[in-house]
């Protein structure tokens, strides 16, 4: 179908019909089909031309179903067309249609143009809502200046409208994944959501924010414990007594947070941005969930046990840990447990102990730990942590005992561990050392004695006159009593610089992240190796001088203060020596005492390329 082609008056709109369905009854007129909720896309029927008034663009029947997304072009428009059996309209033939456009209900109003928008440009976010099983039913897009637009999929591409989509909270499957006992937080819009959820929290919102929320929004909360975050003007908190009234009866705890400092219309990552932290987040919700609690709930009768004595539910769960567990801190004050069954160490106060805890009191006892009896028993092990528990290192990764070096090889359900001797080495399952396996960790494989390191040139692409240097890297990152010299990959695009980097990091600390996108501030350095043994950047493109200074720190030890709470003057301190490895085109590290602690390999540019099987 050539360019030229013209087509039968009205063709267009049974294209739109086909990929829009039903226009806007209330703005359209007899020759002009509106689209939108507010009619803002235009359809010509007589002319067979369409104008969009927010993206200030419009075209003719092809554009429309490049427009429309059915095709990528005006010659695969034309063949989708050709495939709908709608090309009979072209006026290449004489012969007439069968069938007349769709007739459009209107108001008898008479018809005016509406003025034209500014084109509202790509949008910089796109929030998809998603069903149970993740299939999408609608999405929102963000645009700047703060706008919003809503749309949903239909055969073919979108449709800007979501009348009669089923209502559901954003990041509805990450909700119903988690245990019910897990705080979900619920924040007025998308971008909140997902700041918190990428802070490992279980977050949601509903769509359009204020005074947005309906019933159905709330049925995913049965037996939940809701955090109910309002932003700081009064549409928000009007918003949220609405969410609140509307889960009484649905979730198990209800709380409403006020976070403090926050300007006229702040919102949590105004908060975030200011200091606020998710441990600072989880001390105001407990606070406030202990607060809300009914006075003596601890001391219910299901807490009683056979001989009718009562027995707090948070003591018997004291009792169950003290009974499983080696209490202990470290020298920051920080509380863990090392499990004696498997003789795996995690920290007091995170999500894995806890799941472990409720897991394994049930299958002992047959009982479900309430949330609130859970935080009580958490507070009593801290103290004991603190005051009766001794005061022990806690490693990532690898650790030195004496002139012995050890590396944990993370794998889940064992410490098994390799112990690195002059001249000798050995896989053991029971040592001194406390390792911590954070979230991301991941094991690394059984050792074996048979091995050659002249393979590893294989899969990596580094010069010949540079391997040597990066041996002596690798190997200096399992002695975690030195300094360690940055990493930094440097070469053009197609050199493997991402590859090579992936592979080197395995081989010592595997991670669900191997390489991570270059750090917004010094905290993320620091927090990033605290959870870390290897840190790991990509594509870095400048590293701004306070940056540098904290990867000399870190590459030569140092620490990092921050306040432990955000309303309080304790601090929490990040000490830590770690290794760094990062990349990019062009050279990042630039500071002359960042300089001197580098070493520079330039992978060269890939000519030819080969599948290793």
């Amino acid at each position: 179908m050539s360019a030229a082609t013209t087509f039968e008056p009205g063709l267009i709109g049974h294209v739109a019909a086909l990929l829009l369905g039903e226009p806007n009854a209330s703005h359209s007129s007899p020759d002009d089909a509106r689209y939108g909720t507010n009619g803002s896309l235009s359809v010509d029927l007589a002319n067979n031309t369409f104008f969009d008034h927010e993206a200030h663009e419009g075209g003719g029947l092809l554009d429309f179903v490049v427009r429309s997304n059915a095709a990528k072009d005006r010659r695969e428009a034309g063949a989708w067309l050709d495939k709908s059996g709608l090309t009979h309209g072209a006026l290449t033939t004489a012969t007439p249609m069968t069938a007349t456009p769709p007739a459009i209900p209107t108001k008898s109003i008479k018809p005016t143009a509406p003025k034209a928008r500014a084109s509202l440009g790509a949008p910089v976010a796109t929030y998809s809502y998603t069903d149970e099983h993740g299939e999408v039913l609608m999405q929102v897009l963000r645009f700047e200046p703060k706008t919003f637009r809503q749309r949903r999929p239909v055969e073919g591409g979108w449709e800007n409208s979501v009348k009669d989509v089923r209502p559901v909270p954003y990041r509805l499957p990450q909700l119903l994944a988690a245990p019910l006992g897990t705080p979900a937080y619920i924040v007025e819009g998308e971008k909140d959501a997902d700041r918190l959820a990428a802070l490992g929290l279980v977050a949601t919102c509903c769509a359009g924010g204020a005074g947005k929320w309906k019933p159905q929004h709330a049925e995913h909360f049965q037996g939940r414990a809701a955090v109910l975050i309002a932003d700081n003007d009064s549409a928000g908190r009007d918003h949220m007594q609405k969410v609140a009234k509307s889960l009484k009866g649905v979730a198990a705890h209800i709380t409403v947070l006020a976070l403090p400092g926050l300007d006229d219309k702040g919102d949590v990552s105004d908060w975030l941005d200011t200091g606020g932290t998710v441990d600072a987040l989880a001390d105001m919700t407990a606070q406030a969930q202990a607060q809300a609690a009914p006075a003596g709930a601890a001391n219910s009768g299901d807490d009683a046990d056979e001989g009718g004595h009562k027995d707090s539910l948070s003591s018997q769960l004291v009792a169950f840990v003290l009974e499983r567990v080696e209490l202990f801190h470290d020298d920051s004050d920080d509380s863990f447990v090392m499990v004696t069954s498997a003789q795996e160490t995690y920290r007091l106060t995170s999500a894995k102990f806890k799941s472990w805890l409720m897991a394994e009191f049930y299958k002992a006892s047959g009982k479900a730990a309430r949330d609130q009896s859970v935080r009580e028993a958490m507070q009593v092990l801290d103290g004991l942590a603190q005051h009766d528990g001794e005061q022990k290192p806690v490693h990532i990764r690898v650790a030195k005992v004496g002139a012995a070096l050890f590396v944990d090889l993370g794998q889940p359900g064992n410490s098994l561990a390799a112990k690195i001797e002059a001249g000798r080495w050995q896989l053991v399952q029971e040592h001194e050392v406390r390792f911590l396996r954070p979230d991301t960790m991941r094991p690394l494989p059984t050792p074996t004695a048979a091995g050659d390191m002249a393979a590893l040139w294989q899969f990596v692409n580094v010069p010949d006159n540079a391997r040597l240097l990066v041996l002596a890297w690798l190997l200096e990152c399992l002695r975690p009593d030195g300094v360690f010299p940055v990493l930094e990959l440097l070469g053009e695009a197609g050199s493997a610089k991402s590859t090579t980097q992936r592979i080197l990091r395995m081989l010592v600390d595997p991670n669900a992240s191997n390489l991570r996108s270059p750090p917004k501030s010094i905290e993320d350095v620091f927090v990033s190796a605290g959870l870390n043994w290897i840190v790991s950047f990509e594509n870095v493109s400048h590293l701004a001088a306070p940056m540098q200074d904290a990867l000399c720190v870190l590459a030569t030890g140092g620490g990092f203060a921050k306040r432990k709470l955000y309303s309080d003057g304790e601090e929490s301190v990040i000490n830590v020596t770690r290794p760094v490895i990062l990349n990019g085109i062009s050279a990042c590290v630039t500071a002359h005492d960042l300089i001197d602690r580098s070493i520079c390999v330039e992978p060269q540019h890939i000519q030819t390329r080969r599948v290793l099987v």
